[in-house]
């Protein structure tokens, strides 16, 4: 008796007790009686209800593991995303950057087109010195803000299309979700801007001597760098929605030419044809930089103008208006020749190594 009570102590079935005393154990608690219960009628309802606890367990354990594997595959997007943008980035302006060079010249010599009355040649322009001055910070500041662009602007996509439930590759969505990723962009990449425009403009030697000049002349302040701010956004704002919002609806039209009974394009739908990305990337910027050259020729003016001018800007719009009523509206096109070349060029780049990155090289 004292082997089957400490085996029916340990858990064993009361099955086992009663083959050994030739009487029914009795359950040791009120909660084990259905457990312990034996016959017919107990054994169907013990599995009547254990069937239905087994199968619940198993969908929550197949609920469990489908979250983990989306919080794993959203990770994997998020950073592929990161990656995609950083090296799209620095792959364009590392082309692009003798282009810029000679647009922000241009751009910057207001007062030999006063005097002469004419623009400044490619020629004159050439000779202020050797355009790829500069280009090492500018390429390795393009990582770190291109992969903070593209990461935020899918994150507001994602998000975005999980509070309202609409399309994440919507151009109205894509446009919202551009124009607040570049705000992040020019967080991280303005201050190596303001020492690059004013190396291409001739004030400076070199990026990195710019922007320790500027914080010794603001008393080491870290606002300082981010003087001229707002010309920026109000330039770069509205190109990167107009551009990405065009790439949207180019490669949306691409699609239905190819499958006429498709609405829209989803994500990597129709990515396999990297010459599309490229001919829709290099359209799109060119038409966001058609329309946003005078802002852009505005942004240089106000970010390059020395202190102690007479004539001095006070902002974007102050800019446009004096440049207008000045020199004509001709003059808020200065530059529009290599801005366009530099944005259809750098459209089809940046495109380009975006989708390789992003889905891979082509089977």
């Amino acid at each position: 008796r004292a082997c089957v009570l400490v085996s029916v102590l340990v858990g064993l079935h009361p099955g086992v007790a009663r083959e050994a005393t030739g009487t029914p154990a009795r359950p040791l608690a009120r909660g084990w009686r259905g457990s312990f219960a034996t016959g017919p009628a107990a054994v169907e309802r013990n599995a009547a209800t254990a069937a239905p606890a087994a199968a619940e367990r198993k969908v929550e354990a197949n609920a469990e593991a489908h979250r983990r594997r989306r919080r794993e595959q959203q990770w994997r997007r998020f950073l592929c995303e990161a990656a995609a943008g950083a090296l799209a980035e620095s792959s364009m302006d590392a082309v692009l950057y003798p282009i810029d060079t000679l647009k922000n010249r241009r751009q910057a010599l207001t007062r030999v087109a006063r005097s002469s009355g004419r623009q400044p040649t490619l020629r004159q322009v050439f000779r202020m010195g050797n355009p790829m001055r500069g280009i090492v910070p500018v390429v390795f500041s393009a990582l770190p803000a291109g992969a903070v662009f593209m990461s935020t602007k899918w994150l507001v996509e994602a998000l975005t299309h999980r509070a309202l439930g609409v399309s994440a590759h919507g151009a109205i969505v894509t446009m919202l979700a551009s124009a607040t990723a570049d705000v992040m962009f020019w967080v991280v990449r303005f201050p190596f801007e303001t020492g690059k425009l004013r190396v291409q403009a001739m004030q400076d030697r070199s990026t990195l001597g710019a922007m320790r000049r500027l914080l010794a002349e603001g008393g080491y302040r870290p606002g300082v760098l981010y003087r001229g701010w707002q010309t920026v956004l109000w330039r770069d704002v509205p190109y990167d929605a107009l551009e990405f919002g065009f790439y949207e609806l180019s490669r949306t039209a691409t699609a239905r030419i190819r499958r006429p009974d498709a609405e829209r394009r989803t994500a990597g739908e129709c990515d396999d044809r990297r010459w599309e990305s490229a001919l829709c990337g290099a359209l799109s910027a060119l038409c966001a930089s058609l329309l946003t050259t005078p802002l852009d020729v505005a942004r240089t003016r106000v970010m390059t103008q020395p202190r102690g001018v007479l004539v001095a800007y006070a902002g974007v719009l102050d800019c446009l208006s004096k440049v207008l009523r000045v020199e004509g509206p001709r003059a808020l096109f200065t530059g529009l020749g290599e801005r366009a070349v530099m944005a259809s060029v750098g459209g089809a780049i940046w495109f380009s190594v975006y989708e390789f990155v992003r889905i891979g090289p082509p089977e």
